[in-house]
């Protein structure tokens, strides 16, 4: 008797770079020094972090920003 298996793997969360912090995408900024190549990661809530690989993300609101209430 052999035992079914499954021939694919179980699908991985996508992974999104994220602030340490807060857990916010972050916004990749590249750019080239003296040849070598620079990659910075900027957080719209605590500025330049270092970002960190994570299947959890933080989509809420900006809680500094104000809703534009104009149009309503």
């Amino acid at each position: 008797m052999t035992i079914p298996y499954d021939l694919y793997p179980p699908a991985s969360p996508p992974v999104f770079l994220v602030c340490c912090h807060c857990k916010r995408e972050v916004t990749i900024h590249l750019f080239w020094v003296n040849g070598h190549r620079v990659e910075t990661h900027h957080c719209p809530e605590h500025g330049d972090v270092v970002a960190i690989r994570s299947a959890v993300v933080n989509r809420q609101p900006d809680p500094h920003v104000q809703p534009d209430w104009s149009a309503a």
